[in-house]
């Protein structure tokens, strides 16, 4: 009867919620600077413990000149998903501050009735932020989740620092 009742007691209610960006803080606040005239930095990502569904990631940022970059971003799964939801962070390295700042964010959705096959299995993709101030580092932080049948599975990237050259 005291087992009953006390196992009664350590019962705990969990309700499904929609994916909560907050839990993911996009790796580091830390960031390599890479040496001037490195145009591209580019980061693979495998977690170490196999998901269900995610295999694995890449984000890069690259210099294409005159104070654009070029971000791409693509998240790889084992099976096919129902939704892909990818949020890009732009950072800028302020030296002054000694830290980096969030410039701008981008959300990027993907839905498998949005694809051709029906099939969603490696949401990719690429795009550019215009005229940013040249002679500055730039990085990248993502956040990448998946939905499936209900479940959802989430990690982030992060890239080094790259300086704008003109």
């Amino acid at each position: 009867m005291v087992c009953l009742i006390i196992s009664s007691m350590m019962g705990l209610t969990v309700l499904a919620d929609d994916f909560d960006w907050s839990r993911f803080p996009c790796v580091t606040p830390d960031s390599v600077l890479l040496p001037p005239g490195q145009a591209k930095s580019d980061v693979w990502y495998y977690p170490k413990q196999r998901g269900d569904y995610i295999a694995g990631a890449n984000l890069s940022i690259s210099d294409e000149g005159n104070g654009t970059i070029g971000i791409f971003a693509q998240t790889l799964t084992h099976y096919p998903i129902d939704k892909c939801r990818m949020r890009v962070y732009l950072d800028r390295w302020y030296e002054n501050k000694n830290a980096w700042e969030n410039l701008d964010y981008w959300d990027i959705t993907f839905l498998k009735e949005n694809e051709e096959s029906g099939v969603l299995t490696m949401p990719t993709i690429y795009f550019h932020a215009y005229d940013l101030p040249t002679g500055y580092y730039y990085r990248l932080r993502g956040l990448h989740a998946i939905w499936v049948n209900g479940t959802t599975e989430g990690f982030s990237t992060q890239t080094d620092g790259i300086k704008l050259i003109k």
